[in-house]
């Protein structure tokens, strides 16, 4: 009883591989009907993370004139701890 991909193990990888992809798109599909089947080009990846990046420092930059500008009541809202304490009541 000699199986053959088991004598290849990078078949064995790639048959895994292609087994999870099925499961995960199938899994996901029901929530997601409308994504596509293959990935972006990496330059599409590249352009959401400048993005997110731009986010990013839009969001430290909000946070920080605040503190330059020494108001006490306005940083409290900057820091996302004293806010959910804020909003929590304690």
């Amino acid at each position: 009883m000699n199986d053959p991909l088991l004598d290849d193990p990078p078949t064995l990888l790639e048959k895994l591989r292609s087994m999870q992809d099925d499961a995960t798109r199938q899994m996901f599909g029901q929530f997601l009907p409308g994504a596509p089947e293959t990935l972006p080009e990496p330059a599409d990846f590249q352009q959401w993370a400048m993005a997110g990046g731009k986010l990013q420092k839009m969001l430290l930059d909000y946070q920080a004139a605040p503190v330059e500008a020494g108001s006490e009541a306005l940083t409290t809202l900057a820091d996302p701890a004293e806010w959910a304490k804020m909003t929590h009541g304690r």
